[in-house]
């Protein structure tokens, strides 16, 4: 077992909950909170970067020194569950 986690079972000793020390884990719960997080908002409607930019630009609220940065993918373990969160 996982120094950190402990699973919770029912009667029948089958695993139906897990606890996580997010002392210990806190980037992977971040990482795996933000999947669940995109897994349920993928069929809300969405605005193209564009009309993001364009709105923030009329707002006064973009600063176009700004860039984007990306987090790289850590693992061949991250990138299958951002694939597996893309599919559903």
């Amino acid at each position: 077992m996982l120094e950190g986690i402990q699973f919770v079972t029912n009667t029948a000793g089958e695993k139906t909950a897990v606890l996580i020390n997010l002392k210990q884990y806190d980037e992977l719960w971040e990482d795996f909170y933000d999947g669940l997080v995109a897994r349920q908002r993928a069929d809300e409607p969405r605005e193209s970067l564009e009309l993001v930019r364009e709105a923030l630009k009329q707002q006064d609220k973009l600063n176009v020194r700004v860039h984007h940065h990306v987090r790289p993918v850590s693992s061949e373990r991250d990138r299958a569950f951002q694939r597996q969160c893309r599919r559903k």
